[in-house]
């Protein structure tokens, strides 16, 4: 079961890397299209800034999930690695909690906020659409830090024993 879950995690991570790097790419080319049309043709493309808003806002929500998956953020190690292992143990217990609690107010706050209605100005979608990447960041969140969850405290046991 353990490792099907992990499959299953790897799986939701290579997913979400594919859809950044094509929302990335998207977003490159509809600026570069609006630089385009400003510069060149003397005209604006209105949609062009709220879409790479979304884009922006999307990739940034679930690039942090990828980062939580990885150990990419930004920590303090060296001043970690100072303590004994029982309170660097705690510290990772800690952080479990704290990303855990963060992650849940990403998901429930986050739907909440799609559900709040409104189109947006010059797409003409509702913007339930791209406010669904907040609570969806906060459920792979939750996914990668139940990865992490499951890896510590199968190191914690192994080393116990």
């Amino acid at each position: 079961m353990e490792n099907y879950t992990i499959w299953v995690i790897d799986k939701a991570r290579l997913v979400i890397e594919i859809i950044c790097g094509t929302m990335l790419v998207l977003m490159i080319i509809i600026i570069n299209i609006n630089v385009f049309y400003r510069y060149v043709l003397v005209l604006s493309l209105p949609w062009a800034t709220e879409l790479t808003r979304y884009l922006l806002v999307g990739i940034g929500i679930l690039g942090a999930a990828i980062c939580l998956e990885r150990n990419e953020h930004v920590s303090i190690y060296f001043l970690y690695k100072k303590f004994p292992s029982v309170i660097q143990n705690l510290f990772t217990m800690i952080k479990f909690a704290i990303i855990g609690y963060v992650s849940i107010i990403f998901v429930v706050a986050g739907y909440k906020h799609a559900l709040a209605g409104g189109m947006s100005s010059f797409l003409g979608i509702r913007l339930f659409y791209p406010r669904l990447f907040i609570p969806l960041g906060g459920v792979f969140l939750l996914l990668f830090l139940l990865k992490q969850v499951i890896a510590f405290y199968s190191n914690l046991r192994w080393e116990t024993n």
